[in-house]
């Protein structure tokens, strides 16, 4: 009953609205004069809702109580919430008794164990299963769990484990392993082929290593006649053997299968005869897997086949020896060994073969290997009667721990080469030695004729002989020692660098031929220096030599310092007088607006001085004038923008609309000059995102140039062509064209270039003014010769990306 009420309180509490929940009896009592109606309606809904719930728990303890295993709920602490009749029987408990109690109490001898298992399964929520023993009634007992987390609403997880007993199961299990079981065991886990053949060749038993060969289990082997098992081309081939064990005596032999996954393998045999009072009644066969054997001894086959042609074509002598210096194996082969031969070495003592010093050199080795595990390379020589000394080099490598190899190589002839060299060499040298005394002595009478100074370096002492002009050139005296480091000191810090890197190029690129000017800097010295040199190789194209010239250039490095100031005022000159065209360019740009608005002006005049003035001509003209000058403004504005690196005013254009205006403009120059101007406009052609004023520009700068192009020609060929579509590129293309003379290839590139024109006049700006203006836009500007082969001309383009969304 107070488990109930108690309950019920939790429940009240849970549905109860917040002003019915008090601190105080006195505030209760106040809350439940509120509204005693409702809450005593709520009472008895949640009386009712509880007698449901215990009913449901009733019945499920009933389920539970009927099941046939024993069945427990453990909470998260691993206590007893429910246990069925099974459990408290499996258990010898009351079901009071075990309610509330840790289920550990049952399992003290595996405790810590068991806790683990438990907070295994609350923590992986993964079903597990495992034994433990337990001490029931002063017995100990084998339980199984079989355990697995439940989750349940607003609540720590639990553990629903079915308990089992399997100590007599266990204890059957044990029992079984009598020497038939454990002979079944052992034949199973054979790495080989295990089966017992009676008299009649019916199968009476076979490992599983059967199904591996011949894909037969040791179910399906049994009873098997063994011609049925091998085949009849393999049962053939092994009847001697059978035949022979069946008549008493034991068989062995190797045998190529094929596996049933279809690989081949090699194995060994073994049919053991069994005998009852001496009658064989079957016989035992033990196949056994080689072919790892049987691949080693065909590697071991071909290694030493390799060895035997690797001792045939080496010209060596080897030889194996032991610490003590006894020689256990030798290949001599067609060399001579002190006159003896095989025979006569191995199993000797080197040292009763070899003479005294020799043999010291060979322990010696010996001694150096076993220690130090390294090769040991030693070189003697043996006096021959008739045939002079003869050279040998040995080489020792360890074999085993206790072994070493000695290679005895003759090297004779590479020695008698090798001294014979070293002698031309030595002689070479001498007659280099007097050579270049020579060459010094005509050096130095050219430098003194030519005031230049002559120098040979030695590269590997790096020691350097000059003339005496080359020593006055450095500030050396005439008895002072140069070396390449000494003449680096003198150079000018900024050029010491590049000085090194050329005296020592020649081991990079090898050069024939070497160029380099620098300042020297010294007491009373100040100069400019070049120097040319060249380097000389020996027989193996090793560089050995330099020799070069010096000369003052001081005097030719002032004359060119005076040039370039000279060069640099002639640029500044230059400048101004560019920006005296540019200025005149800018002019042209706003003379037609100015020209404009003076036009309109004096037509307004003219209007006003009539007695009838017409107000609305006149202010009409003054709207022509104010857009002209704001139009003049706005060219300057945007000019100055331009050279600014400033971006323009892009909005939507209709570039078709440009020309039309631009045709407009120009079209009274154009006439002037004698020249008829066409255009093919593309209809509904997309708009660009760009400045109309800087294309107009562009345009009208095109149309002049092409106006200069043919002034000169006859009058019915001063034509010029302006035409826009959409290009391959989903661009609006432009072309201004003329019949002129165009533009030589040579000069192609150069057109865009700042200040270059092809023109008597002119800044040379108009066409790099152009494509910047273009590259502002987003576009290209670029020069085309025109296809038509019949007329000459040039034919100007440029390109602005359409636009082909909304913006």
């Amino acid at each position: 009953m107070t488990k109930r009420n108690s309950l019920l309180g939790q429940l009240i509490r849970a549905k109860l609205p917040s002003k019915f929940m008090t601190i105080d009896s006195t505030s209760s009592a106040n809350a439940a004069t509120t509204n005693p109606s409702s809450e005593q309606r709520l009472i008895a809904e949640l009386q009712e809702k509880l007698a449901k719930f215990e009913r449901e728990q009733q019945l499920f303890r009933n389920a539970l109580n009927s099941l046939p295993q024993a069945q427990v709920l453990l909470n998260s602490a691993g206590q007893v919430v429910l246990a069925n009749r099974a459990a408290c029987a499996l258990l010898k408990v009351a079901p009071e008794t075990v309610i509330k109690s840790p289920i550990a109490n049952f399992f003290a001898e595996e405790h810590g164990l068991f806790q683990h298992q438990l907070t295994e399964v609350l923590a992986n929520a993964t079903p597990r299963t495992f034994t433990a023993k337990a001490r029931i009634n002063q017995q100990t007992v084998l339980l199984l769990l079989e355990c697995q987390r439940v989750d349940t609403d607003g609540q720590f997880p639990h553990i629903q484990a079915r308990i089992t007993d399997i100590t007599d199961r266990h204890t059957a299990i044990i029992n079984r392993i009598d020497s038939h079981f454990f002979s079944d065991i052992v034949a199973n886990n054979l790495p080989s082929m295990l089966a017992y053949w009676s008299a009649d060749l019916r199968c009476i038993y076979a490992n599983n290593q059967y199904s591996t060969w011949f894909n037969r289990s040791p179910e399906e082997m049994r009873n098997l006649h063994i011609k049925e098992l091998l085949g009849d081309e393999l049962f053939l081939k092994n009847s001697d053997y059978i035949n022979a064990v069946l008549r008493g005596t034991d068989q062995q032999f190797e045998r190529t299968l094929i596996k049933a996954d279809g690989s081949t393998g090699h194995t060994l045999a073994q049919y053991i005869a069994h005998k009852v009072d001496d009658v064989v009644v079957g016989f035992v066969a033990l196949v056994t897997d080689i072919s790892l054997i049987k691949r080693a001894q065909l590697a071991l086959i071909s290694s030493e086949a390799k060895n035997r042609a690797i001792l045939k074509a080496v010209p060596d002598i080897i030889l194996t020896l032991n610490c003590e210096m006894l020689i256990l194996e030798a290949h001599i082969g067609a060399n001579d060994f002190f006159g003896l031969t095989k025979t006569d070495i191995v199993g000797h003592n080197a040292r009763n073969i070899l003479p005294p010093d020799i043999a010291q050199l060979y322990f010696n080795a010996l001694d150096s290997v076993v220690k130090t595990n390294s090769v040991q390379v030693f070189q003697y020589s043996v006096p021959y009667a008739g045939f002079g000394d003869r050279h040998y080099e040995a080489r020792a490598a360890l074999c085993t721990y206790d072994s070493v190899i000695i290679m005895l190589r003759d090297i004779t002839e590479s020695e008698r080469e090798r001294r014979s060299r070293e002698l031309k060499i030595s002689q070479r040298l001498q007659s280099n030695e007097n050579d270049l005394r020579d060459i010094q002595i005509s050096l130095k009478m050219v430098s003194d004729v030519t005031k230049l100074g002559t120098w040979i370096r030695d590269i590997k002492t790096n020691q350097i002989w000059g003339s005496t002009q080359f020593r006055k050139l450095f500030g050396f005296s005439t008895d002072q020692p140069i070396q390449m480091e000494t003449i680096i000191e003198r150079v000018h810090p900024a050029d010491r660098l590049q000085v090194f890197e050329m005296a020592n190029s020649y081991q990079i690129d090898r050069q024939e031929r070497f160029k380099s000017e620098f300042r020297v800097l010294g007491p009373n010295l100040n100069r400019w220096i070049a120097v040319v040199w060249q380097v000389e190789v020996d027989e193996q194209q090793q560089p050995f030599m330099s020799r070069g010239i010096a000369i003052d250039i001081s005097e030719r490095k002032e004359i060119e310092l005076e040039l370039q100031q000279k060069q640099m005022e002639v640029m500044q000159l230059s400048r101004v007088a560019a920006m005296g065209e540019l200025s005149a360019a800018i002019a042209h740009e706003i003379n037609q607006p100015l020209t404009a608005i003076l036009s309109n002006a004096q037509a307004a005049l003219r209007y006003l001085a009539r007695p009838n003035c017409d107000v609305a001509k006149v202010s009409e003209i003054l709207d022509d004038v104010v857009s002209e000058d704001k139009r003049a403004g706005e060219i300057i504005r945007r000019l100055r923008r331009l050279f600014e690196k400033q971006p323009g005013d892009l909005q939507r254009v209709d570039i078709n609309q440009v020309v039309y205006q631009v045709v407009r403009l120009v079209r009274n120059d154009v006439i002037n000059q004698g020249a008829t101007l066409l255009f093919e406009l593309q209809e509904n052609i997309p708009p660009v995102l760009a400045d109309p004023l800087q294309i107009e520009q562009v345009l009208i700068n095109l149309i002049h140039n092409a106006c200069d192009a043919i002034a000169a020609i006859e009058l019915q060929s001063r034509i010029i062509e302006i035409k826009t579509y959409v290009n391959q590129h989903d661009q609006i293309e432009v072309s201004v064209s003329d019949h002129g003379a165009g533009v030589p290839d040579a000069l192609q590139q150069k057109v865009f270039d700042a200040f270059y024109s092809t023109k008597d006049h002119g800044l040379g700006l108009g066409l790099s003014i152009c494509k910047s203006i273009i590259e502002a836009n987003h576009g290209q500007l670029w020069y085309q010769t025109k296809p038509d082969v019949d007329r000459q001309g040039a034919s100007f383009r440029f390109a602005l990306p359409a636009i082909t969304v909304p913006l």
